[in-house]
C-alpha cells in the first residue's frame, strides 16, 4: 500500500494592499530612545537634577531682565514712586451735652434710646448734631410727636432741646425723644407731671417685636402645612 505523506497547508496569500497585521515584538525586545541613540537611560535623580538646573536658569534670566529694566529707568530719570499713605478716617465724635443749667431725661421705645437735655433758650432742637427737619426729613407727624410735651406744658420757645439718639428706627427714636423731653420737664418742674400724665406722655410704651420661636417661621406664623 502506498504511504500518503502529510503535507502542511500553506496559508492563502492575501491580495495586494490587504496584508495582515504585523506581529508585535515581545516586551523584552523594546528599546528606549536613549538605547536607540546609544546613550544610557536617565534615572529619576538625573531628571530631577536637570529640572532644578532649568528652573535656576529661568530665575537668573528673570533677574537679569529686571536689572536691565531698572538700569534703563535710572538712566532716563525714572524714579520709583513712594507708596501713598492715606490717613485713617477719624471716628465720629459724639455731640457734647450743653453746659450750664440743664435738665436731663432718658426716653426709650422698642430698641431706640434717647438721652435728652433741656436748657433755657429759644426753642432750638439738636438731634445728633442735626436740626429737627434735617434729622426727620420733614416728616410732620414725627415733628408733632416730639413737640407734644412742650405744647402740653406751654413751654414752646422757652427751652432748647439737645438729644443723643441711639438704635432703633426713626419713628421709635421720635417716641423716645418725646418721653425724654417729658421726663426732663418733670425734673425741671414736678408740677408738670400731672399735666403730662393726663395726656399719656409719661408712659413708656412697652410694646416690642415678639421674638421668633423655634419650629415656626416667625413669632407665631407657622410654615405652610401640606397633607401629602
Amino acid at each position: 500500500m502506498a504511504e500518503h505523506k502529510k503535507t502542511a497547508k500553506k496559508p492563502a496569500a492575501l491580495p495586494a494592499g490587504r496584508q495582515g497585521p504585523k506581529a508585535k515584538a515581545p516586551a523584552h525586545h523594546k528599546k528606549s530612545k536613549e538605547e536607540l541613540k546609544g546613550k544610557e537611560p536617565k534615572t529619576k535623580e538625573l531628571i530631577k537634577a536637570e529640572e532644578l538646573k532649568a528652573r535656576e536658569h529661568r530665575a537668573e534670566e528673570r533677574k537679569t531682565e529686571e536689572h536691565k529694566v531698572h538700569e534703563h529707568k535710572e538712566a532716563h530719570g525714572h524714579r520709583a514712586e513712594a507708596p501713598k499713605v492715606f490717613a485713617a478716617p477719624r471716628p465720629r465724635s459724639k455731640p457734647a451735652p450743653p453746659r450750664g443749667e440743664k435738665y436731663y431725661g432718658t426716653g426709650r421705645r422698642k430698641e431706640a434710646t434717647a438721652k435728652v437735655w433741656l436748657t433755657p433758650g429759644s426753642g432750638k432742637m439738636s438731634l445728633n448734631g442735626k436740626t429737627l427737619k434735617e434729622y426727620f426729613c420733614g416728616r410732620r407727624r414725627l415733628e408733632f410727636v416730639i413737640s407734644r410735651p412742650l405744647a402740653a406744658t406751654q413751654s414752646e420757645g422757652k427751652f432748647d432741646v439737645h438729644a443723643e439718639l441711639l438704635g432703633g428706627g426713626i419713628p421709635a427714636q421720635a417716641d423716645a425723644v418725646r418721653l425724654g423731653i417729658a421726663r426732663a420737664l418733670t425734673a425741671l418742674n414736678p408740677a408738670f407731671k400731672t399735666v403730662l400724665k393726663r395726656e399719656g406722655l409719661m408712659t413708656r410704651d412697652p410694646r416690642v417685636k415678639e421674638r421668633k420661636k423655634y419650629g415656626l417661621k416667625r413669632a407665631r406664623r407657622a410654615f405652610q402645612y401640606t397633607k401629602r
